[in-house]
């Protein structure tokens, strides 16, 4: 837990790099985790479509991808977080890799987060 809790992670490689940038950190606490598949079972009524998904978890946001059910949860579009992306040398990420296994195209880019459309 930082005190800027827009730094808050689950990922302790990204807890080191916010401290290293000069977030100061204030403590650990233990939560549960559950899987994006769990959450949208849970929540979501019965044949709601979901048109945006945004993803942004610090440092986590592919493992969250990842837990999805993407044959049965398939938003129109996608924001996440991808720090590991690199428009200046064009590296292709994993969350782009990932998304674009799924049948997404990367549309659009802002400084942190990348905007994925459903091909249909």
């Amino acid at each position: 837990m930082f005190e800027d809790g827009a730094a808050n992670t689950f990922s302790p490689e990204q807890a080191i790099i916010n401290q290293k940038v000069g977030r100061k950190l204030l403590g650990k606490q233990m939560v549960p985790l559950v899987p994006l598949k769990k959450i949208l079972d849970k929540y979501l009524p019965r044949g709601q479509k979901i048109d945006l998904l945004s993803v942004d978890v610090e440092g986590m946001d592919l493992e969250v991808l990842k837990s999805n059910d993407w044959k049965k949860y398939r938003p129109r579009l996608v924001i996440c977080e991808d720090l590991e992306f690199d428009l200046r040398e064009w590296k292709k990420s994993k969350v782009v890799e990932c998304l674009d296994s799924l049948g997404y195209m990367l549309k659009a880019i802002t400084p942190y987060s990348l905007i994925f459309l459903l091909n249909e």
